[in-house]
Formats: C-alpha cells, sequence, structure tokens
C-alpha cells in the first residue's frame, strides 16, 4: 500500500436502482456531493432542488477523433441545472453523454467558490495529462480567501476520489519523471515507492516498463518494432497509430523501429506488448522481470500464492471471545 494511503468510504444511492438513472455519490466527512446525469435524465434532474444550487460540473462523452479518450467539458455556473439546459440545446456540446455535477449538501458554495473549482479542475485535468478539457474560453477563476483556497484544495482531492469510481478517470496523473532504475527496480522520487521493473526483448523490440495504480507503464526510450502482422487487431492497430500521431512513437532514423518519446500508460501488459511488437502477442509470457528471466506470469502468480488468505472461522472466533470479553491469557 502506498505511504500514507488512507482508506475511503463511497456512498452511492442510485435513484431509480438502476446504473442509467440518476446517481448521487458522497464520502464520509466530505460536504459535497457528485451527481451523475445522464442526458437522457436531465429532465429529471431539473425537477431536483440540487439542480437549483451552485455547482461545478464535468461533461463526458466519447472523442470523436480518439476512442482511447474521453472529451471533456468543465463548466460552472450559480444554477447548474439552468447551464445544463443552456449546454442540451447547444451543437457545440452534442458530444456529451453525461454530466457529473459537483454541489454542496451544504448552502456553502457561492460563485466565487465554484469559479475557483472550475479553474482549478481544469488545471488539474490537464496535468493529469489524460484527456484536454475543450473551452471556448479560458476558466478565470476567482479570488479567495486562503481558508477558502484550503477548503477548495480538500473538495477537489474528494473529487478526485469519486471520478474513477464513477467511471471518467481524468484526474490520475500519468507517472513520468522517474529517477531511472540500477537493476530490477525503479524509485518514483514524488512518492518514496520503489516499484519492480520489467523488460520486453522480442525481436528488435526492447522496452522497460513498470506498474502504477492499475497503468502498466512503458517507459521513455523503449523501441517498438516497426512493422505490423496481417492478423493485427484492429484494437491495437488504431492505438498504435495514435500513438504515431501524436508523436508518442517516433520513426528511429534508418531503422524499422519506434521510439517513445514519453512514458506512456496501458490497460495491461498485453496491450503494451500488443503495441510494441505489432502483432497479438502474450504480455505475460513475454514482460519478465529485469535482470531475470522471471516472467510477469510467474511474478503475479507467486504473489496471489505468498497472500494471506482471508480466515473466516478465525475471525468469528476473534469476535465471539470479544463479545464474552475473554481472550487468550500468557499462561494458555
Amino acid at each position: 500500500m502506498q505511504r500514507n494511503a488512507r482508506g475511503r468510504s463511497i456512498r452511492m444511492y442510485l435513484l431509480d436502482g438502476s446504473t442509467t438513472g440518476l446517481i448521487f455519490a458522497e464520502i464520509v466527512n466530505w460536504t459535497g456531493m457528485a451527481v451523475v446525469v445522464q442526458r437522457s435524465n436531465l429532465a429529471e434532474f431539473l425537477n431536483r432542488p440540487e439542480a437549483q444550487k451552485a455547482g461545478c460540473y464535468i461533461l463526458a462523452g466519447q472523442d470523436p477523433d480518439d476512442p482511447f479518450r474521453p472529451l471533456v467539458y468543465v463548466g460552472e455556473s450559480e444554477v447548474v441545472g439552468k447551464r445544463l439546459r443552456e449546454h442540451d440545446a447547444d451543437e457545440e456540446k452534442a458530444f456529451f453523454q453525461r454530466a457529473i455535477v459537483f454541489i454542496s449538501k451544504d448552502e456553502n458554495l457561492t460563485k466565487a467558490h465554484v469559479r475557483h473549482l472550475e479553474k482549478q479542475l481544469t488545471e488539474r485535468i490537464k496535468e493529469a495529462g489524460r484527456t484536454t478539457p475543450m473551452h471556448s474560453n479560458e476558466p478565470g477563476g476567482a479570488s479567495l480567501p486562503e481558508a477558502d483556497r484550503s477548503d477548495m484544495d480538500y473538495y477537489l482531492d474528494q473529487a478526485g476520489i469519486v471520478l474513477p469510481a464513477l467511471g471518467l478517470d481524468i484526474l490520475r496523473p500519468i507517472m513520468t519523471a522517474y529517477t531511472r532504475p540500477t537493476k530490477n527496480k525503479i524509485d518514483v522520487p514524488t512518492s518514496g515507492v520503489e516499484r519492480i521493473l520489467f523488460s520486453f526483448s522480442v525481436g528488435d523490440a526492447r522496452a522497460t516498463a513498470t506498474e502504477n495504480r492499475g497503468d502498466f507503464v512503458v517507459l521513455k526510450g523503449s523501441i517498438a518494432r516497426g512493422s505490423e502482422t496481417p492478423s493485427y487487431p484492429k484494437t491495437y492497430k488504431a492505438l498504435r497509430e495514435k500513438l504515431r500521431a501524436d508523436g508518442t512513437l517516433q520513426r528511429k532514423p534508418g531503422a524499422d523501429t519506434y521510439e517513445f518519446t514519453r512514458d506512456t500508460p496501458f490497460d495491461s501488459p498485453t496491450a503494451a506488448a500488443a503495441v510494441i511488437y505489432g502483432t497479438s502477442i502474450s504480455g505475460p509470457a513475454n514482460w519478465k522481470i529485469s535482470g531475470t528471466e522471471q516472467t510477469y506470469g510467474q511474478f503475479r502468480e507467486r504473489s496471489l500464492e505468498t497472500a494471506t488468505m482471508f480466515d473466516s472461522s478465525t475471525a468469528v472466533d476473534t469476535e465471539e471471545s470479544n463479545k464474552s470479553g475473554g481472550g487468550v491469557s500468557p499462561a494458555e
């Protein structure tokens, strides 16, 4: 577990009992609330008191030019429902399929607060690098007292926890800026966490990667094969083309290979391996702990074997002992 990590409880209320209706998400001891509004349910949201509050919101939909990332628009309003109604009639906002609205459970969010949240949320999305918010005008923000700025920073921290649980993971930064490894470890200086380094060496491809919070990250300087097989799956082919188009993969002069120009996250070791080698290939079988012959698959298998399984009988015995006021004495 990451140093200083703490557990969180997220409470979700599905208004009509389904995931397609209005969803209300809260965190214990957070005065904020997130409301997920499917575009088809906008009228239902407008009839609720939450729509009359000041709030900051994210419009989210599929990017038509990039199927591997969402298209988002960040906005704010003193009456958030009114602004969503305007966006629904705006042809330039035709992309959005749902809105995630951030409001307060009390009446403490003012116009200045939500303008500040809009600017800071936009900046955090840009810094994370998982998508780029679309905007007709750059958010201006608002001047707040120091205490209020601190409160809003905390508010945004909680929003960053809620968003991935709602299926919009756009605030989690892509891991970059490493201290390079010396053997089979990699140090992430911002967290003080040491992570295992994996290597891929098949044909002309030479790559290194590490895992970070659900991402399998191929590191800058890795080399991908230049050619692709005729049976190359369309999904990986499209992803490869995207990485070439945005400059992540650049052709090496005089060679039939590409070089990664930045640290690049993938959903799995297999996706990374397929993009690197230009064909369907097993990630668990071909990624190895750097400097060893142990594959990623073997590493995962051993990790699971050493995991301590929960013993329900022991838990029951302990609970009964606590109820009776008993325990095991040193003599026993």
